[in-house]
């Protein structure tokens, strides 16, 4: 009933209360649950749907690499978010194989995303050969064995078991005929299929309200499981969802509204997927769906590599299996490749600055109370650079999450960001995946050398503009009327070392040479060693520069100039 409701607030565009009443059902599911725990036949409308999509997806398959990567997962050898390749007698489906400070559950869910399945079914279709076919159906029993419906970690987030269920059915598209000759195998697997359905249409995501990446992949697994059981009554309502999730989550300049450009580019994905099934299902897609997601593929192209906000490595289906670009494209999705020297993404809060020597980001603050805050990090006036394709600061990634609160707030602070902020600050306290973002005053602007950004995050004015030319960048910032200290940080990528300079600056060394150099006027800074994480799991030392102080004028000075 509950989820009616919200339904019904939905079409009169209350999406607030819509979304309040749809948090409440998840809480109501798990008792109607376990009593239909097992499901024994094939139902009546179910059939097989996938010529198109198989289609789709050898078109867009990345062949480098792919018996390598298929090899490796025939004889259970796997990596693992940092872990090193190893190979395993015995699926460690509940083992945080890496050994970390304290147990990270993302390991374990990893493993059992399964975004090996496609790559093993891609395998097999090509060579013929049965090693393939086999670990597919090993792999599988062995998680069905291990992971009894609704029993352990693998049943207690609806994100996960989407993503399974989406690379199960991709592989099922890819190999169904082969699979469906051994019965049994066929009956757990199409079984198995129809409990991730029931569980993630009873556990929908919604928490507050705010939905995010993993409502969407609620949403994109359920598409795909609808699609595979032909189960129409159900995808009317899963597209409405679709849609509505399009005009919630995807800002005006294309951007996600999660603040992340690594989840921003995992949101791409998903919805990507979620067009293909519709396709599939014959619906037409509205053209500014269409639309959107072509902004969403600007986005991503524009960030590329640059890491903005939490990132832990996730997608849909393995990176290395295909294309997101070149599937796209199938579905009439062309993103320009006309490139701009500065393009300001003002929604998620973005500066980007490419010309022939440099490429500059800098972080506005930007943040509305209707947006997740648990991706956002400490970066508000963050700066990143590269020199001749060099990367020289950098910002820090993520590392873990739950796997220890002690490095989960280290990364996304304020001092592992190259920004400044008054000694003290803190907008995290203890929970792992929410910051205190007050939505505050800010503004930004631009010309042709000059960006910007000005804001009262910390309740008073600052700003931070960021000029070039060709053989400099020079960043001034600006301080009004402040209680306090301020520090500064500059974050250096890894393979850059620092050499104090006999002008008092600092010179900026890779591979052995000087490329550049920097001087500050006002500050006098320190040389720390510190962490960044280049993936998730992953972390790397580095050098850093930090400073304190109170200016006479509340102002300075920072300035990297080319030798």
């Amino acid at each position: 009933m509950i989820y009616y409701i919200a339904h019904y607030f939905s079409k009169i565009k209350l999406l607030g209360v819509a979304r309040f009443f749809k948090a409440a059902w998840p809480r109501l599911a798990r008792s109607f649950l376990k009593k239909n725990k097992k499901w024994d036949g094939v139902p009546p409308k179910y059939k097989t749907r996938h010529a198109d999509l198989t289609f789709l997806y050898s078109i867009a398959l990345k062949k480098t690499d792919l018996y390598e990567l298929a090899n490796a997962y025939a004889y259970n050898t796997f990596s693992f978010l940092g872990s090193h390749p190893a190979c395993y007698l015995k699926m460690p489906w509940y083992e945080d194989v890496r050994g970390s400070e304290e147990f990270d559950i993302k390991v374990p869910w990893e493993l059992a995303r399964f975004q090996y399945t496609p790559i093993l079914a891609h395998a097999y279709a090509q060579t013929k050969n049965a090693l393939y076919l086999n670990a597919i159906k090993k792999q599988i029993i062995s998680f069905l064995d291990a992971a009894s419906f609704l029993e352990g970690i693998h049943w207690s987030n609806p994100m996960e078991c989407a993503i399974r269920a989406t690379n199960w059915i991709v592989a099922y598209h890819i190999v169904g005929d082969e699979l469906r000759k051994d019965a049994q195998f066929h009956k757990q697997f199409v079984n198995s299929l129809w409990q991730h359905m029931l569980f993630i249409e009873r556990n929908w995501e919604l928490y507050d309200g705010r939905t995010n990446n993993h409502y969407l992949s609620n949403l994109v697994g359920y598409a795909y499981l609808c699609s595979f059981f032909n189960d129409t009554k159900r995808w009317k309502q899963c597209w409405k969802e679709l849609q509505s999730e399009f005009a919630w989550q995807i800002q005006d300049d294309g951007s996600s509204y999660e603040g992340s450009t690594a989840y921003h580019k995992l949101v791409t994905e998903l919805f990507v997927h979620g067009l293909l099934v519709a396709q599939q299902m014959g619906e037409n897609a509205p053209s500014c769906i269409r639309e959107t997601l072509t902004s969403m593929l600007q986005f991503a192209d524009a960030t590329g590599d640059l890491c903005i906000g939490d990132d832990d490595s996730g997608s849909l289906l393995h990176p290395g299996l295909y294309d997101l670009h070149a599937l796209a494209r199938n579905l009439i999705i062309v993103p320009s490749d006309k490139k701009h020297a500065i393009v300001l993404y003002k929604k998620f809060g973005l500066s980007i600055i490419t010309t022939n020597q440099w490429n500059i980001s800098l972080r506005h603050h930007a943040y509305h109370g209707r947006q997740p805050s648990a991706h956002f990090h400490e970066d508000v006036g963050s700066v990143t650079l590269s020199y001749n394709g060099i990367p020289i600061l950098v910002d820090p990634g993520s590392y873990l999450y739950t796997g220890s609160k002690k490095w989960r707030n280290y990364f996304r602070s304020a001092a592992q960001h190259s920004t400044f902020y008054p000694v003290g600050w803190n907008q995290k306290g203890d929970d792992l995946f929410a910051l205190h973002i007050p939505e505050g005053h800010a503004t930004c602007e631009q010309n042709a050398r000059t960006v910007r950004t000005t804001h009262s995050l910390y309740g008073f004015s600052v700003s931070r503009t960021v000029s070039w030319s060709d053989d400099a960048i020079t960043i001034q910032d600006d301080v009004c009327n402040a209680t306090g200290e301020m520090e500064w940080h500059l974050i250096f990528a890894p393979g850059i070392t620092l050499q104090k300079n006999d002008t008092g600056g600092w010179d900026i060394i890779h591979d052995s040479k000087c490329i550049l150099q920097f001087h500050c006027d006002g500050l006098t800074f320190e040389k720390r060693e510190t962490w960044a994480s280049p993936s998730y799991g992953v972390k790397k030392k580095v050098w850093a520069l930090q400073a304190k102080g109170r200016l006479s004028a509340m102002k300075s000075v920072f300035y990297c100039n080319k030798i």
